[in-house]
């Protein structure tokens, strides 16, 4: 779900989510983002900054990642409820970012200390 709202931020707000591609050295082009086809070159550029970031291996446990993806979602929300959501649009991409970085490592984590219940979940994945 964070993922996918970077791909509505570019559309909304592109030069607020272009100055945030300046941070990531393998970014594509803005129009790469846009729509539903924008997905992928989302998480391209997560899968890359999630190899290059310090942030996953703060994260030891699954608990970690939890308190990581409550912490950050609280975040959002009150940025999108706040008096003023559309001003803060960099915030808001940094907090999807965090919270995308610390959901995925949440998955990585459970496919080491729960290889059943991630294979179990993988399947249901490829049913869908």
């Amino acid at each position: 779900y964070a993922a996918k709202y970077l791909t509505l931020m570019s559309e909304m707000y592109p030069d607020a989510f272009q100055t945030f591609l300046g941070q990531f050295p393998d970014a594509e082009p803005i129009k790469e983002y846009r729509g539903v086809e924008g997905y992928n070159a989302v998480t391209r550029l997560l899968l890359g900054e999630y190899s290059r970031s310090e942030q996953p291996r703060t994260l030891k446990t699954l608990e970690d990642c939890m308190h990581r993806v409550r912490h950050t979602y609280a975040e959002l929300e009150h940025i999108l409820t706040g008096p003023s959501p559309q001003s803060e649009t960099a915030k808001k991409c940094e907090a999807a970012k965090d919270l995308s970085l610390a959901a995925s490592h949440a998955v990585t984590l459970l496919s080491k200390e729960e290889p059943a219940a991630m294979s179990a979940f993988a399947g249901q994945v490829v049913r869908l």
